[in-house]
């Protein structure tokens, strides 16, 4: 399948995906996805702070 016949199969895609299952997937993960998200975001931020921190010392 060439770049030409996907990118013309686009469009029928996008119309045909069921965003209630994205739906309803999030509504079932959610807490599976939010917290290690929010976990490693702050431990990346307070590494990233903790470096800088130092640095100015």
């Amino acid at each position: 399948m060439g770049i030409l016949s996907m990118l013309q199969l686009l469009p029928i895609i996008i119309l045909n995906f069921d965003y209630m299952a994205i739906g309803r997937f999030l509504r079932k993960n959610l807490v599976s996805i939010t917290f290690p998200t929010l976990t490693l975001t702050c431990i990346l931020l307070d590494w990233n702070h903790t470096r800088k921190w130092k640095a100015a010392q």
